[in-house]
């Protein structure tokens, strides 16, 4: 049988830096930390401040396998997102399961003042040793500046400042001196010679990073620190900033580099043939017109959809996969000789698949899209897996659906690549700090999590 939909998401486990960073607004510097105490008397801290941030670390205390009951899911890695509000402090403490931590379990939700010690006992009903929340002041800190290297000569570092707000850290910029095209470069950093936050940097909407001649500026902010007894936490300053590996747009690649590098220019070309077609369902879904019309005029415009020369090659095959996997849609529904294909049942096909290309977009663009989805996108993509589960390898019509069976084999190559997890693990020195941005997974199936259903065209 064919699979159900799949919905191949490729997400980056690092924010997608922009081509220059855009400054933030009027942050104050952070003056808390988020304190986390582990049963093992392991204890992180984490600077919060009124921008949102998140860690994640897969290193925690589990409650023993033997009181579990059979079944449970075994969650990964703790993610423990944060916001400064006034004096106080909203986190929200969820888990991550998968084979590339894709699926988010939210635990608790609440409010931290200073003074309060909380203890997030829900942990044990999923299989972990509860933790104890609370805060600590931080001392304001200007780090100083770290040495930045580059494995390739081709890209000079130009310019290191220092920042201070939000979060103390270092915005770097790069100049391509080469006559080829950088496509993707990965950054490691050091604290001596222990490994600390590292990431992929690449252009926006699957551009590449930087043409010959050009520049690329990004941050690294600072948001772990230590405490001495108890006194204020600092920030721990990184020694080393590395480009450890470049990708070249012409495929070659120099030293270090993950999943990632394609991840990130996959995930633009998804995007951009979403969002095509979805201004062309958009563009059918009040026409006034009998089914017939409305269909050509969805087949016309899901044909016309360009691949864009510009793009980078990972970026081009992503926009083609994509554009297979939305005339499969397509081909499929109007293939299918159990329903009337009447006006009404071509429009609320064309609203279901908006909903579900709406709640693709969202995995896309937010590392824990799936937390965003409504009730009615969870539903529609549900539906949708439904139908075409029940309905077979064979095309409703009777025949084989050559373009379906060559987009659901492209989606299944994309899915099954052994890029493993993006960048260094959270947690791997004996404090459990690591980076403030979490790696979500490069591929992602989506399954709604909510047990709501509806037809799929009611």
């Amino acid at each position: 049988m064919r699979p159900a939909f799949v919905l191949a998401i490729a997400m980056a486990g690092q924010v997608l830096a922009q081509q220059a960073p855009p400054p933030d607004r009027a942050y104050p510097p952070a003056r808390m930390a988020v304190v986390t105490t582990f049963v093992d008397g392991v204890t992180r801290y984490d600077l919060v401040s009124e921008k949102p941030a998140s860690m994640w670390t897969p290193q925690f205390p589990h409650v023993p396998a033997s009181m579990l009951p059979p079944g449970s899911v075994a969650y990964r890695a703790l993610n423990i997102w944060r916001q400064a509000v006034d004096d106080r402090v909203h986190v929200k403490v969820s888990l991550l399961s998968g084979p590339l931590m894709h699926d988010e379990q939210p635990v608790r939700e609440l409010m931290i003042a200073r003074g309060e010690r909380v203890r997030v006992s829900e942990l044990r009903a999923f299989g972990v040793e509860p933790i104890v929340l609370s805060l600590a002041d931080t001392e304001p800190m200007t780090p100083f500046l770290p040495t930045v290297i580059s494995v390739a000569p081709e890209l000079e570092i130009s310019a290191v400042e220092l920042l201070s707000a939000p979060y103390p850290g270092y915005r770097v910029r790069v100049r391509n001196v080469s006559t080829r095209t950088v496509a993707t470069f990965h950054v490691q950093s050091y604290h001596g010679a222990d490994k600390a936050m590292s990431a992929v940097k690449a252009g926006t909407h699957g551009l590449p990073a930087m043409a010959p001649g050009g520049s690329y500026s990004f941050d690294m902010n600072l948001t772990s620190g230590r405490r001495v007894g108890d006194g204020p936490v600092s920030p721990r300053p990184v020694d080393i900033i590395h480009i450890d590996g470049v990708v070249w747009a012409d495929g070659e690649s120099l030293g270090a580099n993950n999943g990632a590098s394609v991840a990130i220019p996959s995930d633009a070309g998804q995007r951009l043939m979403l969002e095509r077609a979805l201004a062309a369902l958009r563009s059918a879904e009040h026409e006034p017109a009998t089914a017939a019309v409305l269909l050509d005029h969805v087949r016309h415009a899901f044909e016309a959809l360009s691949i864009d020369g510009n793009r980078l090659p990972a970026t081009q095959n992503a926009m083609r996969a994509t554009r297979m996997a939305i005339l499969n849609d397509l081909n499929f529904f109007a293939g299918d000789r159990s329903l009337a294909h009447d006006t009404e049942t071509v429009k609320r096909w064309i609203a279901a698949t908006i909903q579900r290309y709406e709640a693709w977009m969202k995995l896309l663009t937010h590392p824990n899209g799936s937390m965003l989805l409504d009730d009615d996108e969870r539903n529609a993509i549900r539906a949708w897996e439904e139908y075409r589960a029940m309905s077979g390898s064979a095309d409703p019509a009777g025949g084989f659906d050559e373009s379906a069976a060559a987009a659901d084999q492209v989606g299944e190559r994309i899915r099954q690549q052994p890029f493993g997890m993006l960048g260094e693990p959270a947690g791997h020195r004996a404090d459990r700090v690591g980076g403030d941005e979490r790696g979500a997974a490069l591929m992602l199936h989506v399954r709604p999590e909510d047990q709501g259903q509806q037809p799929l065209l009611g």
